[in-house]
C-alpha cells in the first residue's frame, strides 16, 4: 500500500518547466578554459527567466562546451551590434545555477 501511495504521488507531481526567449543585444560574452561549459553570455534586458540565475541584474546564459557554433554567433552579433534571441529551459541548469542555452537567433534588421 505504501508503495501504491508513493506511485500515485510522483505521477500526479506537476512538472513547472518553461522555456524562455530571451531578446536584446549581447552585453558580455565570455570565453574560459578553466574547466568545462563556463562559457557565458548575458543580454541587455534580459533580466529573469524562471529559475534561471543572473548576475548584475542579467540571466547568465552557460554556452555548453559542445556549441562552438553559439558561441561564434553570439560574437559575431556582439560585434556587429545586433540583435539576438536565445532560448533557455530553466530546467536545464549548468554550472552555478545558471541556465544552458538551447539555441541562439541573430535577430534581421528591422
Amino acid at each position: 500500500m505504501k508503495y501504491l501511495l508513493l506511485i500515485l504521488i510522483f505521477i500526479s507531481t506537476p512538472v513547472f518547466a518553461t522555456k524562455y526567449n530571451l531578446t536584446g543585444t549581447v552585453h558580455t560574452l565570455r570565453d574560459s578554459t578553466e574547466s568545462e561549459d563556463t562559457d557565458f553570455l548575458l543580454i541587455n534586458g534580459a533580466t529573469s527567466a524562471g529559475s534561471c540565475g543572473t548576475s548584475s541584474g542579467m540571466v547568465v546564459i552557460r554556452i555548453p562546451d559542445s556549441a562552438n557554433r553559439s558561441f561564434s554567433v553570439a560574437l559575431a552579433a556582439q560585434s556587429a551590434g545586433k540583435s539576438v534571441v536565445v532560448g533557455v529551459d530553466d530546467t536545464n541548469i549548468g554550472v552555478g545555477g545558471h541556465c544552458v542555452m538551447r539555441w541562439i537567433n541573430i535577430q534581421p534588421n528591422a
